[in-house]
């Protein structure tokens, strides 16, 4: 039968202090050249930290209250943005930290760094609530984390806890590692394919119609909102990929009263403002739908271009919205004019069909892999609510 297990405070286990930023006005004498490892929030992977952004030099440990930590460390991020609090780390080096990280040297007669860490990424909604609701400015302090509660099996049952979450967080990797060499694959074959041999350059707006939607007044909700039928889009609506679905619905009367109107399937669309990084967003209509006055709708002549063939060309010609936007206007925006004045190069019907159908394949494999890296995520937060709480026990010897 399994041993009781028992909750202990980090800093019943634990010494637990946190880390400082040399003076960056002394870059030359703390920074330049330097050796040693110096971790700050960013670096913070929730796994093992083996090397750093920065490095400080010996001089900087001597002469300010930077200290190494030996490798076997724990760390969890204590500001930085609500974003980055409870990220974790375990030093597999020996480093300095700033002074936005606690250091969690733990006593490894009681509890095990590679347990702690898997605890500690089970928990981070705990970060989350404590920081949002205890102060103005999201941050925990070295109390609170030294008040940090931790469920303590047995160091055999901490072990073996740990070996089945790390085989999730290794095939975790391995997913993220073939999501990018398909992605960096993808980018390579997109350049390769839209080098033409032969090929004629033309403006959006010389083979399209190009429109853009409205806002209904929200202040006639239940006239032009409530119970509404028709997909609205909004910029957030975008995914650069097919739509058949939106958040919001209009009404027949939004329709008929406002300057909204109903854009058929196969309309291509673009984001003209909304952000920064809303600019250039695209998206193809596989309903028909509305949308608002953020998004230029491209209905194409299909005689000349295929719908597909052009989401994937603006898909590719993103950055040039991004520069157009930002050097051009105070506000990061595009207009209409922007969207028929964009260049475009035009193969075949029928190259333009392989080109859309290889990429297609690309992003259909790419698909899968996202599929799968969100179900190992799943599988792994299912197993930490299990193994992490007590209500499931691993297997171990028991000692003699």
């Amino acid at each position: 039968m399994p041993k009781l297990i028992k909750t202990k405070k980090l800093g019943e286990i634990a010494d637990i202090k946190s880390g400082s930023t040399p003076s960056r006005s002394q870059h030359d004498r703390y920074f330049k050249d330097g050796t040693i490892p110096w971790v700050k929030t960013m670096d913070l992977n929730n796994g093992f930290i083996y090397k750093t952004d920065e490095l400080i030099t010996k001089v900087a440990i001597e002469e300010t209250s930077c200290s190494v930590l030996p490798a076997g460390t724990v760390l969890v991020a204590m500001y930085g943005g609500f974003n980055q609090i409870g990220r974790t780390g375990l030093l597999k080096v020996d480093a300095a930290v700033n002074q936005a990280i606690s250091a969690i040297r733990l006593d490894e007669k009681l509890a095990l760094p590679e347990y702690i860490l898997q605890y500690l990424n089970g928990k981070i909604d705990y970060w989350k609530k404590f920081a949002a609701s205890s102060r103005k400015d999201p941050n925990i302090t070295r109390n609170d984390v030294c008040d940090f509660p931790v469920i303590l099996p047995s160091l055999e049952e901490q072990k073996k806890t740990a070996e089945i979450l790390a085989t999730w967080d290794e095939a975790i990797a391995l997913t993220e590692r073939a999501i990018e060499a398909k992605q960096s694959l993808r980018t390579a074959l997109l350049g390769k394919l839209l080098s033409f041999e032969e090929s004629f350059q033309t403006k959006i707006g010389d083979i399209s119609q190009v429109k853009s939607g409205s806002t209904p007044l929200r202040g006639n909700y239940e006239l032009y909102f409530k119970d509404g039928t028709i997909p609205w889009i909004k910029t957030m609506d975008l995914n650069n990929g097919f739509i058949d679905k939106t958040d919001e619905l209009i009404t027949d009367a939004a329709i008929r009263e406002t300057a909204c109107s109903v854009f058929p399937r196969d309309t291509v669309l673009v984001a003209m403002y909304g952000g920064f990084n809303q600019i250039g967003r695209t998206g193809l209509l596989k309903i028909d739908a509305a949308v608002n006055q953020a998004i230029s709708a491209i209905q194409v002549d299909k005689s000349v271009v295929l719908p597909k063939y052009l989401l994937q060309y603006l898909n590719a010609k993103v950055d040039y919205w991004k520069r157009f936007a930002a050097s051009s206007r105070k506000d990061p925006n595009i207009t209409r004019r922007d969207v028929c004045d964009f260049p475009i190069e035009v193969p075949s019907l029928l190259e333009q069909k392989k080109i859309v159908d290889v990429l297609e394949t690309s992003d259909d494999e790419i698909g899968i892999l996202h599929q799968y890296y969100a179900c190992l995520q799943r599988q792994k937060r299912g197993l930490m609510q299990k193994l992490l709480t007590g209500e499931w026990r691993v297997a171990v010897q028991e000692a003699a």
